[in-house]
């Protein structure tokens, strides 16, 4: 699902350069900017419309995350089978008036509870702007600097991050420098022609994305197996052995291409291989950082706390 939403991600980054050098041909370069009010104002009107106040926590519970394996799924349906018929089936009024050994109502955190009595909002009170959450300021705050906290203390979160970062910087300046250099001669390329070069970068993320997102998979999971089934979030780091090179091989190539003024298929092949690396890249960083941090990044305090 992270190598679908980067692929996605760099189709606009891609696809968008080659329509703006067809505009830029056909319209000049000032309607580049005007498409981009019109779509960012038809966007506009869809989220104001269309996008509902989501503001919703959804407790989890350890049990919930299990089951990396095959067979570890299936060893935890079947001792939630075992707990279910071994339990009476409990009135909801039971339930909520149950209390735990601390005094709070006992509830099972895996499951969402629904209380049929509270009032579904309308559809104006789903677009509301704001939705206050009962709490002390201090708790809010907490949220404003953390992400600053995780970055520089956690050395897991800082190389993903920066790793990421790095991937990204790559492409911009490799598409400001076709951008550039492809002006001039030996290429003397027109706007449209040099939007078609990003052609290269598309099909070059698109095939890495095809093949890293079931390779990682299928390597994590091969790994917890012979891990005696306990799965690590470092696993998805071997999957970054294969692609290091394309990248790196890629952005130096594409370099030396373009400064030797060589054949535009020389620059185009490089900028595709480049891709092919940097996207598994990206969508690797991205997922282990989901995968080992995820309490973290859930809106929950348990950084703070600990």
């Amino acid at each position: 699902m992270n190598t679908i939403y980067i692929w996605a991600y760099n189709v606009g980054s891609n696809l968008a350069v080659v329509a703006s050098g067809f505009i830029t041909d056909g319209q000049g370069w000032r309607w580049v900017w005007w498409w981009c009010a019109i779509f960012f104002g038809v966007q506009f009107l869809m989220f104001f419309f269309g996008f509902e106040e989501t503001k919703f926590q959804i407790p989890t519970v350890i049990e919930g995350r299990s089951g990396s394996t095959p067979e570890l799924a299936q060893d935890v349906e079947k001792r939630d089978e075992k707990a279910a018929l071994a339990t009476p089936m409990t009135p909801t009024s039971d339930l909520e008036a149950a209390k735990s050994a601390d005094g709070e109502p006992a509830r099972n955190l895996s499951i969402a509870h629904i209380n049929p009595n509270i009032q579904r909002k309308t559809y104006w009170q789903k677009l509301s702007l704001f939705k206050t959450t009962p709490g002390p300021w201090s708790h809010f705050l907490r949220h404003s600097y953390q992400p600053f906290m995780i970055l520089v203390s956690i050395p897991g979160v800082a190389f993903s991050s920066l790793a990421y970062g790095i991937l990204l910087a790559y492409s911009t300046v490799m598409t400001t420098a076709l951008s550039t250099y492809m002006l001039d001669p030996p290429y003397e390329f027109s706007a449209s022609q040099i939007g078609l070069m990003s052609l290269a970068p598309f099909i070059g993320q698109t095939l890495g994305s095809v093949v890293v997102g079931p390779l990682s998979d299928y390597v994590v999971v091969r790994l917890a197996k012979r891990n005696n089934g306990i799965y690590e979030p470092e696993f998805r780091f071997y999957c970054f052995l294969p692609f290091v090179p394309f990248q790196c091989a890629g952005a130096w190539y594409f370099a030396y291409a373009l400064a030797d003024g060589r054949h535009w298929a020389h620059v185009a092949v490089a900028y595709g291989i480049c891709n092919f690396g940097s996207a598994p890249l990206m969508s690797i960083a991205l997922t282990y950082m989901l995968d080992a941090y995820n309490g973290m990044f859930s809106g929950t305090d348990c950084f703070c706390e600990r």
